[in-house]
């Protein structure tokens, strides 16, 4: 049986899992949004004034996630904009 690192949790820590890495899969051409994501991807559209992508994110981080990856295709250099405001690249 092994033991537990120093970095995952204990039994104790039950309640709150480790997890070292997220995904955020924001590749897709939103088709369904058309108009809107022929010029915006569908990550950037705003939802309560924000950029759905960082809702995503934001919500990894409050589950315990050390590091979010997202993947991008339709429009990525817009998409890597938006990142970058929530210090993503």
């Amino acid at each position: 049986m092994t033991q537990p690192s120093e970095s995952r949790p204990t039994d104790s820590d039950a309640s709150r899992a480790w997890i070292a890495l997220g995904m955020v899969l924001a590749a897709g051409r939103g088709k369904r949004m058309r108009p809107l994501t022929d010029v915006v991807p569908k990550p950037a559209l705003p939802v309560a004034g924000r950029p759905l992508v960082h809702l995503a994110v934001e919500n990894l981080q409050s589950v315990g996630v050390d590091e979010a990856h997202v993947n991008t295709w339709h429009l990525n250099k817009r998409l890597r904009e938006v990142l970058e405001t929530i210090g993503g690249t």
